[in-house]
Protein backbone atom coordinates (compact mmCIF):
# COMPACT_ATOMS: atom_id res chain seq x y z
CA UNK A 1 0.00 0.00 0.00
CA UNK A 2 2.84 2.37 0.90
CA UNK A 3 4.57 1.68 -2.42
CA UNK A 4 1.36 2.36 -4.34
CA UNK A 5 0.92 5.71 -2.58
CA UNK A 6 4.52 6.62 -3.40
CA UNK A 7 4.00 5.81 -7.08
CA UNK A 8 0.81 7.88 -7.18
CA UNK A 9 2.57 10.84 -5.55
CA UNK A 10 5.49 10.64 -7.97
CA UNK A 11 3.05 10.57 -10.88
CA UNK A 12 1.20 13.55 -9.44
CA UNK A 13 4.37 15.61 -9.07
CA UNK A 14 5.63 14.68 -12.54
CA UNK A 15 2.22 15.57 -13.92
CA UNK A 16 2.59 19.00 -12.32
CA UNK A 17 5.82 19.53 -14.28
CA UNK A 18 4.24 18.47 -17.57
CA UNK A 19 1.24 20.66 -16.79
CA UNK A 20 3.55 23.71 -16.74
CA UNK A 21 4.65 22.93 -20.30
CA UNK A 22 1.06 22.32 -21.33
CA UNK A 23 0.01 25.61 -19.76
CA UNK A 24 2.33 27.62 -22.00
CA UNK A 25 1.45 25.59 -25.09
CA UNK A 26 -2.31 25.85 -24.55
CA UNK A 27 -2.07 29.58 -23.83
CA UNK A 28 -0.21 30.18 -27.10
CA UNK A 29 -2.69 28.08 -29.06
CA UNK A 30 -5.75 29.42 -27.28
CA UNK A 31 -4.86 33.10 -27.64
CA UNK A 32 -2.78 33.25 -30.81
CA UNK A 33 -4.14 30.15 -32.57
CA UNK A 34 -0.54 29.07 -33.22
CA UNK A 35 0.43 25.41 -32.85
CA UNK A 36 4.00 26.00 -31.70
CA UNK A 37 5.88 22.86 -32.73
CA UNK A 38 9.10 24.32 -31.27
CA UNK A 39 7.66 24.63 -27.75
CA UNK A 40 9.68 21.68 -26.44
CA UNK A 41 12.90 22.92 -28.01
CA UNK A 42 12.43 26.33 -26.42
CA UNK A 43 12.03 24.69 -23.00
CA UNK A 44 15.16 22.59 -23.51
CA UNK A 45 17.07 25.68 -24.68
CA UNK A 46 16.18 27.43 -21.43
CA UNK A 47 17.43 24.44 -19.44
CA UNK A 48 20.70 24.29 -21.36
CA UNK A 49 21.18 28.05 -20.99
CA UNK A 50 20.93 27.69 -17.21
CA UNK A 51 23.27 24.69 -17.32
CA UNK A 52 25.85 26.74 -19.24
CA UNK A 53 25.60 29.76 -16.94
CA UNK A 54 25.75 27.70 -13.75
CA UNK A 55 28.79 25.82 -15.06
CA UNK A 56 30.70 28.99 -15.87
CA UNK A 57 29.65 31.33 -13.06
CA UNK A 58 30.12 30.78 -9.31
CA UNK A 59 26.47 31.44 -8.51
CA UNK A 60 23.61 29.18 -7.48
CA UNK A 61 21.40 28.08 -10.40
CA UNK A 62 18.43 29.34 -8.42
CA UNK A 63 19.92 32.86 -8.50
CA UNK A 64 20.63 32.60 -12.23
CA UNK A 65 17.12 31.40 -13.06
CA UNK A 66 15.58 34.93 -13.22
CA UNK A 67 18.27 35.86 -15.77
CA UNK A 68 17.35 32.84 -17.90
CA UNK A 69 13.65 33.69 -17.60
CA UNK A 70 14.33 37.24 -18.75
CA UNK A 71 16.31 35.96 -21.72
CA UNK A 72 13.55 33.47 -22.56
CA UNK A 73 10.97 36.25 -22.50
CA UNK A 74 13.11 38.45 -24.75
CA UNK A 75 13.69 35.61 -27.22
CA UNK A 76 9.98 34.73 -27.24
CA UNK A 77 9.02 38.36 -27.84
CA UNK A 78 11.47 38.66 -30.74
CA UNK A 79 10.28 35.36 -32.18
CA UNK A 80 6.68 36.52 -32.04
CA UNK A 81 7.13 40.06 -33.32
CA UNK A 82 9.85 39.50 -35.91
CA UNK A 83 8.94 36.07 -37.27
CA UNK A 84 5.54 34.67 -36.37
CA UNK A 85 3.59 37.90 -36.85
CA UNK A 86 4.78 37.96 -40.46
CA UNK A 87 3.03 34.67 -41.24
CA UNK A 88 -0.13 35.00 -39.10
CA UNK A 89 -3.28 34.47 -41.14
CA UNK A 90 -6.59 32.59 -40.95
CA UNK A 91 -4.68 29.67 -42.46
CA UNK A 92 -2.66 28.01 -39.63
CA UNK A 93 -0.31 26.19 -42.01
CA UNK A 94 2.33 28.98 -42.47
CA UNK A 95 2.90 29.37 -38.72
CA UNK A 96 2.90 25.59 -38.34
CA UNK A 97 5.62 25.22 -40.97
CA UNK A 98 7.70 28.06 -39.48
CA UNK A 99 7.66 26.58 -35.98
CA UNK A 100 8.38 23.12 -37.38
CA UNK A 101 11.43 24.49 -39.20
CA UNK A 102 12.51 26.32 -36.04
CA UNK A 103 12.14 23.06 -34.10
CA UNK A 104 14.41 21.18 -36.51
CA UNK A 105 17.05 23.95 -36.52
CA UNK A 106 17.08 24.34 -32.72
CA UNK A 107 17.20 20.62 -32.02
CA UNK A 108 20.11 20.01 -34.37
CA UNK A 109 21.95 23.08 -33.08
CA UNK A 110 21.61 21.94 -29.46
CA UNK A 111 22.71 18.38 -30.27
CA UNK A 112 25.71 19.81 -32.13
CA UNK A 113 26.68 22.06 -29.23
CA UNK A 114 25.91 19.84 -26.23
CA UNK A 115 25.72 16.31 -27.62
CA UNK A 116 22.89 13.84 -27.08
CA UNK A 117 23.69 12.91 -23.46
CA UNK A 118 21.40 14.01 -20.64
CA UNK A 119 22.72 16.77 -18.41
CA UNK A 120 21.69 17.74 -14.91
CA UNK A 121 22.08 20.99 -13.00
CA UNK A 122 23.51 20.73 -9.50
CA UNK A 123 21.10 22.49 -7.16
CA UNK A 124 22.99 21.43 -4.06
CA UNK A 125 21.03 20.50 -0.96
CA UNK A 126 17.76 21.66 -2.54
CA UNK A 127 17.81 18.69 -4.92
CA UNK A 128 17.90 16.09 -2.13
CA UNK A 129 16.01 17.92 0.64
CA UNK A 130 12.83 16.12 1.70
CA UNK A 131 10.16 15.86 4.34
CA UNK A 132 8.14 12.94 5.67
CA UNK A 133 4.34 12.99 5.74
CA UNK A 134 2.34 9.95 6.92
CA UNK A 135 5.34 7.71 6.37
CA UNK A 136 5.96 8.99 2.84
CA UNK A 137 9.17 10.81 1.95
CA UNK A 138 8.49 13.78 -0.30
CA UNK A 139 11.19 15.84 -1.99
CA UNK A 140 10.95 19.58 -1.55
CA UNK A 141 11.90 20.17 -5.19
CA UNK A 142 9.08 18.17 -6.84
CA UNK A 143 6.66 19.46 -4.21
CA UNK A 144 7.66 23.04 -4.99
CA UNK A 145 7.20 22.48 -8.73
CA UNK A 146 3.76 20.97 -8.12
CA UNK A 147 2.72 23.91 -5.93
CA UNK A 148 4.06 26.35 -8.54
CA UNK A 149 1.96 24.58 -11.16
CA UNK A 150 -1.17 24.89 -9.01
CA UNK A 151 -0.46 28.57 -8.33
CA UNK A 152 0.07 29.38 -12.02
CA UNK A 153 -3.06 27.50 -13.10
CA UNK A 154 -5.12 29.18 -10.40
CA UNK A 155 -3.70 32.62 -11.19
CA UNK A 156 -4.25 32.18 -14.92
CA UNK A 157 -7.82 31.04 -14.32
CA UNK A 158 -8.55 34.15 -12.29
CA UNK A 159 -6.91 36.40 -14.88
CA UNK A 160 -8.85 34.84 -17.75
CA UNK A 161 -12.16 34.97 -15.89
CA UNK A 162 -11.92 38.29 -14.08
CA UNK A 163 -9.91 40.79 -16.15
CA UNK A 164 -10.84 42.88 -19.16
CA UNK A 165 -7.51 42.33 -21.02
CA UNK A 166 -8.20 38.58 -20.97
CA UNK A 167 -11.67 39.18 -22.38
CA UNK A 168 -10.14 41.27 -25.15
CA UNK A 169 -7.63 38.55 -25.96
CA UNK A 170 -10.39 35.98 -26.14
CA UNK A 171 -12.39 38.23 -28.41
CA UNK A 172 -9.53 39.15 -30.73
CA UNK A 173 -10.22 36.31 -33.15
CA UNK A 174 -14.00 36.74 -33.06
CA UNK A 175 -14.72 39.94 -34.95
CA UNK A 176 -18.32 40.40 -33.86
CA UNK A 177 -17.57 40.09 -30.16
CA UNK A 178 -14.45 42.22 -30.57
CA UNK A 179 -16.51 44.94 -32.22
CA UNK A 180 -18.93 44.98 -29.28
CA UNK A 181 -16.01 45.38 -26.88
CA UNK A 182 -14.48 48.14 -28.96
CA UNK A 183 -11.42 46.15 -30.01
CA UNK A 184 -9.48 46.97 -33.16
CA UNK A 185 -8.56 43.54 -34.52
CA UNK A 186 -4.97 43.39 -35.73
CA UNK A 187 -2.77 40.71 -37.27
CA UNK A 188 -0.83 39.87 -34.14
CA UNK A 189 1.08 41.06 -31.08
CA UNK A 190 3.86 39.94 -28.85
CA UNK A 191 1.62 38.01 -26.48
CA UNK A 192 3.18 34.73 -27.55
CA UNK A 193 6.31 35.65 -25.61
CA UNK A 194 4.61 35.34 -22.23
CA UNK A 195 4.76 31.53 -21.67
CA UNK A 196 8.50 31.44 -22.43
CA UNK A 197 9.67 32.19 -18.87
CA UNK A 198 7.38 29.49 -17.47
CA UNK A 199 8.95 26.80 -19.61
CA UNK A 200 12.47 28.10 -19.04
CA UNK A 201 11.95 28.20 -15.27
CA UNK A 202 10.50 24.71 -14.93
CA UNK A 203 12.61 22.59 -17.30
CA UNK A 204 16.03 23.23 -15.69
CA UNK A 205 14.83 21.47 -12.54
CA UNK A 206 14.84 18.13 -14.39
CA UNK A 207 17.70 16.55 -16.40
CA UNK A 208 17.81 18.02 -19.90
CA UNK A 209 18.73 16.32 -23.14
CA UNK A 210 18.72 18.21 -26.48
CA UNK A 211 17.22 15.19 -28.22
CA UNK A 212 14.22 14.69 -25.87
CA UNK A 213 12.35 17.77 -27.11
Amino acid sequence: MSAAIGILMNGLFLGGLYALFGLGLSLIFGVMRIANIAHGELAIAGALALFTLSSGWPFSPLLLMPLVCTGAFAFGWLLQTQLLNRVLSPNPMPALLVTFGLSVVMQNAMVGLYGANSRSIDLGAVKTANLTIAGQTIGWLPLGIFLLSLALFGGLHLVLRKTRPAALCGAADRHKLAARLGVLVCSGTGRGAVPGPVAAAAKPLWPACPCDA
